[in-house]
């Protein structure tokens, strides 16, 4: 089953993948410049560095098997691109009032987090799969919820708003933008 993502997902994914390959070469120049010797590998894929580190290597790795497993989640999800004006479901752009806060909040509903996406700032997500997920889903504008967080304290508060599908993409479109500012 493809997972399936919203835009700002897609677009935080995209980002993540362009900084681990600017930081996978820069792992790679810093051993080309370090290098003693640098010599074709065997297989005739490119080439061995002797006095790459332990470190090095490691995050070279690293940052490999990361890269990978963003395409991959890329390549196998769907994006959210129907959205429900009446009811929160997947890629539901809505407002909550919280009990103990004063300024309302707007959060997107997805289904999994996948990134290293930020609850700050611009783009706020809830995962479907987290308590305050499963308690908004399905719930209307005015519409009261409540749950138990980790750590066992309540959370509770008000559906504020819930956006037309014009306004969420609106709403998307600015965010996307300002996030390719950052970049």
């Amino acid at each position: 089953m493809k997972l399936r993502l919203v835009p700002e997902q897609i677009q935080l994914l995209k980002e993540e993948f362009l900084k681990v390959n600017k930081d996978k070469n820069s792992v790679l120049a810093d051993r080309m410049i370090n290098s003693d010797e640098i010599k074709a590998s065997d297989e005739g894929k490119g080439f061995s560095f002797s006095s790459a580190t332990y470190q090095e290597e490691t995050e070279f790795i690293q940052l490999t098997s990361r890269q990978r497993e963003i395409a991959k989640i890329i390549e196998n999800s769907l994006v959210v691109s129907e959205y429900h004006e009446d009811y929160i479901d997947l890629g539901t752009v809505f407002e909550i009032s919280f009990l103990d806060d004063e300024e309302p909040e707007i959060y997107t509903l997805v289904e999994k987090r996948v990134s290293t996406e930020s609850s700050s700032g611009n783009n706020r997500f809830i995962s479907l799969d987290s308590p305050i997920g499963r308690s908004v889903y399905g719930k209307r504008e005015s519409e009261p919820f409540a749950c138990v967080i980790p750590g066992g304290d309540l959370c509770a508060g008000v559906i504020t708003k819930v956006y037309s599908e014009e306004k969420a993409k609106a709403y998307r479109k600015q965010n996307i933008k300002v996030q390719e500012k950052k970049i």
